[in-house]
């Protein structure tokens, strides 16, 4: 019986980006700041490798310049065998709406040492925290990547994400995260390149820029 395919990823967004979802004021602690590299991504990759699991795991460019165990952590998972993709330089929830410069030093290849992969860090439902644009497409096509990786078809996620940001909207406290379109909802998941990964935005990767 044929085993059936599956893909396993992970975005390693620090404390800090929760703290701005949730309107929090005070940043996390000296502790926390670097928990999710320093002790969550042991964790998991004890967890993959237990079980054979080759995953993605999508990385914060700047979260790698700031910390150098984090770092090591994350070039000893490539070394045995995952892929490390873009998670954007900053994680900007607003990357989408940032305009073609900002956006394109955001997911500059050698900001992060990126690769093949991207998911964008733009804090909306469902695309972004999964939120794309054709401009987005075609810069990440000039920059060399071969795939995107945005759209997150989850009506329970969505629904809970916008029951959040109406609750904090109510409490008076604006969350740094954005609430995207719930078009992509009944759309079926499936693998696409960059060249066909046109949803439903406006215009696509030329063909003469993509990889």
């Amino acid at each position: 019986m044929t085993s059936p395919l599956v893909s396993v990823s992970v975005d390693l967004d620090a404390v800090e980006c929760y703290h701005r979802i949730h309107a929090l004021t005070d940043g996390p602690s000296a502790e926390a700041r670097f928990a999710i590299l320093r002790r969550a991504l042991p964790r998991l990759g004890e967890l993959f490798a237990r079980h054979g699991i080759a995953a993605t795991l999508f990385t914060v460019g700047r979260d790698l310049e700031d910390d150098s165990e984090g770092r090591r952590i994350v070039a000893d998972l490539a070394k045995a065998g995952h892929e490390i993709a873009s998670h954007s330089y900053s994680h900007p929830y607003d990357l989408v709406r940032l305009g073609r410069v900002k956006i394109a030093a955001e997911i500059d290849p050698r900001r992060g040492r990126h690769r093949r992969g991207m998911r964008p860090s733009a804090g909306g439902l469902p695309r972004a925290r999964y939120e794309i644009s054709a401009e987005l497409i075609e810069i990440l096509c000039e920059r060399g990547y071969r795939y995107d990786s945005s759209a997150f078809p989850a009506i329970p996620y969505y629904l809970a994400k916008a029951a959040v940001m109406a609750g904090l909207r109510v409490a008076g406290r604006k969350s740094g995260s954005i609430l995207g379109s719930p078009w992509v909802l009944p759309r079926r998941a499936r693998p696409t390149g960059l060249p066909r990964a046109r949803p439903t935005v406006a215009g696509s990767c030329p063909s003469s820029k993509c990889p």
